[in-house]
C-alpha cells in the first residue's frame, strides 16, 4: 500500500548552551541514562536517519518541514542524510543557494526548511514576510499538485 508521510520537526540549536537550554536537557538525559557514546547532536541526527529509513520502506512520498537551526552551507550530517535519502530542499530548488532569511529581519539565515521526496514536485514555494507578532521565523508556503501545504514555524 502506497502512502505519504509528513513530519514536522524541530532540531535544537546545538550551539546554544546553558542551564535552561534544550541542549542541556538532552545532555542531562544522556547522562542519566549513562549514554556516553553520542553527543546530543549525534543522537538527534541518528534518530532522524533511522526514522526516515523506516518511513521510506513504507511510504511513496515524504515531506519534512521544520526549524532545522542550520544554514545550507553548514553541510552537516543532517544535510547528508537528506541527500542520501533523495529528499530535496524545495526552497533551495526555487531560490538557489541564496535562500531568503526565515528568521527575524536583519538576520540572513535560512534555518527553516521543507524537504520533499523526488515525486513531490512543488508548484509554488514562497517565504512570506516576517511578522514578529506571529513568530520569530518567517512562514514558508508551498503548493503541491494543486493542494496547499502551509507550514509556519
Amino acid at each position: 500500500m502506497e502512502k505519504e508521510f509528513q513530519l514536522r520537526m524541530y532540531r535544537p540549536h546545538f550551539n546554544s548552551v546553558g542551564a535552561g537550554s534544550v541542549v542541556e536537557g538532552h545532555r542531562r538525559y544522556l547522562e542519566d541514562k549513562e549514554i556516553d557514546t553520542l553527543t546530543p547532536e549525534e543522537m538527534w541526527e541518528d534518530d532522524l536517519r533511522e526514522h526516515l529509513k523506516n518511513e521510506l520502506e513504507e511510504c511513496r512520498e515524504i515531506l519534512i518541514a521544520g526549524d532545522f537551526n542550520e544554514r545550507l552551507e553548514m553541510k552537516s550530517r543532517t544535510w547528508t542524510t537528506m541527500a542520501e535519502m533523495h529528499l530535496g530542499n524545495i526552497a533551495q530548488a526555487r531560490y538557489g543557494h541564496v535562500i531568503p532569511s526565515t528568521r527575524y529581519p536583519g538576520d540572513k539565515s535560512a534555518i527553516d526548511h521543507i524537504f520533499a521526496s523526488e515525486g513531490l514536485r512543488p508548484q509554488k514555494v514562497e517565504i512570506l514576510e516576517f511578522r514578529h507578532d506571529l513568530s520569530d521565523h518567517a512562514p514558508i508556503i508551498s503548493s503541491f499538485f494543486g493542494g496547499d501545504i502551509f507550514y509556519a514555524i
